[in-house]
């Protein structure tokens, strides 16, 4: 019996979903679909269409500001009434949140809510048979270091690792219905792989259904049966996965295209071969880094940093007096980036990407090397650099609105005795406008806004005070193909010739098309450089493998 013969699993009919003040303000206009038992449904659709909602409503996690009508049936008992009272989430039913970073407690370590999690559900188990069975599933999950990571808190994981963590939630609770809000998100190729084969290996062996909440076409191609395509509240495609192509609506015809016109650019980068170098041996393929006088003085410049962080988990009271073993993050990593360069940094998860940022920036100190900036830059860094963060969710204060965040970059630009337009509506609208959002989005607040939305929220921050710097750190993350398409072309046009940026994507397709060189981080080091035309004659084993899987 195929997923298309069998009885619905769940079904909802006219689901709505409004603020609790203004119910007039419909988010979800009366949605209809199901899932039936046994398949895996993938749900697409641009940020803010309301893909998230409508999924949190049918598992019963809708924040409180937001009250849902309508009906949805799980396996014909009506549930949506119960809301925060259902009983049925984690051996049944289990979400993997979009927002990794929020779904951990920040005060406890990751080992110890995974063995929580495992033990509530498995209650005979004891807690050593529990973190090696954890220990074993995040190994499958291509993390280095398992025991290592259960020992950290998780702000001291990358978003990429959190992510992963979710997943070995369900790859260890085996529940019946698996919803996954953006499962790959914040996971470079390699480690997408991987969670693909953990999610379909739950599928095969235990007959689970699966949901899955994703912008990543090429993600949804590989792993469902069907899907549905939201548009502004509302279900405007629905179908097999297969006839994707083959869609009716304009907005699902358009982010096809989209998707297309990303892959084919990253397919004519790689088979570009620069005419100097026809016949060379792949061997023999020239550093960009190395042939640095061709380019521009550097506006920064970056000499063997070096950074690691303490181990933490002793167990002994001799572990505990010894001197505190300490894992290297960064290990001597060097490059350069001159005015008007787009910069990609490439690598993943766990490799240092993100720490590598934060030094840039002035907000950790490395153990040892340099970061050199222009005259003035480093006393006024906070006016000349700019980071539009991975953790979206964490970098706007949740009680300012949207208007209150663009200003905060322009006032401390003023304190600092910089050139800075005046903070008024209009000129925070007109900023809000070129990042895709409307003018009314100023009043609202952060828990108000889309993933994708926030995040363009973010960038419109980071460019407002026309910093030196930008570093995008996982920066189009959250966005799906057609709106990905429109933010690398706004990028482009903003960009000048006077700023630098550094761009850290795990998506090639994305660093292809906005930057002009990219940098391949692996243990701690810059192990290639390449400009983008130069991608296919990659020397080192790990950018290969990289290269090969973004081909898909």
């Amino acid at each position: 019996m195929t997923a298309a013969d069998r009885a619905a699993l769940i079904e909802v009919r006219g689901l709505e979903v409004m603020p609790r003040e203004h119910p007039s303000r419909r988010i979800l206009k009366g949605v209809d679909f199901e899932v039936r038992a046994g398949e895996c449904l993938a749900v697409i659709g641009e940020s803010g269409a309301g893909k998230s909602l409508a999924l949190k409503a049918v598992c019963g996690l809708l924040p409180p500001c937001l009250r849902a009508a309508g009906s949805v049936r799980l396996e014909g008992r009506e549930v949506l009434d119960l809301g925060y009272r259902r009983s049925d989430r984690g051996r049944r039913l289990l979400y993997l949140s979009q927002q990794p970073m929020s779904a951990f407690e920040p005060l406890s370590r990751l080992g110890g809510q995974l063995i929580e999690t495992l033990r509530t559900h498995e209650p005979g188990l004891s807690q050593r048979e529990a973190r090696r069975r954890i220990e074993e599933t995040l190994a499958r999950l291509r993390f280095e270091n398992p025991a290592e990571a259960l020992d950290k808190y998780p702000s001291e994981l990358s978003g990429g690792m959190l992510q992963r963590a979710m997943t070995a939630v369900a790859v260890l609770l085996r529940p019946q219905i698996v919803v996954a809000d953006e499962p790959t998100s914040a996971l470079d190729v390699l480690s997408v792989r991987e969670v693909l084969r953990e999610l379909m290996g739950i599928r095969r062996e235990t007959g689970a259904t699966l949901v899955v909440v994703t912008h990543d076409l090429a993600f949804a191609r590989r792993i469902a049966d069907r899907c549905i395509v939201f548009k502004s509240g509302e279900i405007v495609e629905s179908g097999p996965m297969k006839d994707f192509e083959r869609a009716r609506h304009p907005y699902v015809r358009r982010l096809a295209a989209m998707q297309g016109v990303l892959e084919k650019g990253l397919a004519k980068a790689l088979a570009a071969r620069p005419d100097s170098e026809a016949g060379a041996a792949p061997g023999d393929a020239p550093q960009p880094e190395e042939n640095s006088g061709s380019r521009a003085p550097a506006l920064i410049e970056v000499e063997r940093l070096a950074k690691s962080y303490p181990v933490r988990g002793a167990r002994s009271l001799r572990a505990l007096l010894a001197p505190r073993a300490r894992r290297q993050v960064l290990r001597g990593a060097s490059f350069s980036i001159a005015p008007g360069e787009a910069v990609g940094l490439v690598g993943a998860s766990g490799e240092g990407k993100s720490t590598l940022a934060r030094i840039l920036l002035g907000l950790e100190k490395p153990d040892s090397g340099a970061v050199r900036l222009p005259p003035g830059a480093a006393t006024g860094r906070l006016a000349a650099m700019s980071l539009v963060s991975q953790n979206y969710v964490d970098s706007a204060d949740p009680s300012w609105n949207v208007a209150r965040i663009l200003a905060e970059p322009l006032e401390i630009a003023r304190v600092q005795g910089r050139a800075a337009h005046a903070v008024d509506a209009a000129f925070l609208a007109r900023r809000l406008a070129e990042a895709g959002l409307p003018a009314e989005k100023l009043q609202a607040r952060p828990y108000e806004l889309s993933g994708g939305e926030l995040q363009r929220v973010c960038i419109a921050r980071a460019l407002i005070h026309r910093p030196r710097f930008v570093v995008f750190d996982e920066a189009l993350s959250s966005l799906d193909a057609s709106v990905q398409g429109e933010m690398i072309e706004l990028l482009k046009f903003l960009r000048s010739p006077e700023t630098a940026w550094l761009f850290i994507s795990h998506d090639l397709k994305a660093v292809a098309a906005l930057c002009s060189r990219v940098l391949f981080l692996k243990d701690g080091r810059i192990i290639e450089s390449l400009a983008v035309e130069q991608l296919s004659r990659a020397r080192t084993e790990p950018v290969r493998a990289l290269i090969d899987a973004a081909r898909g």
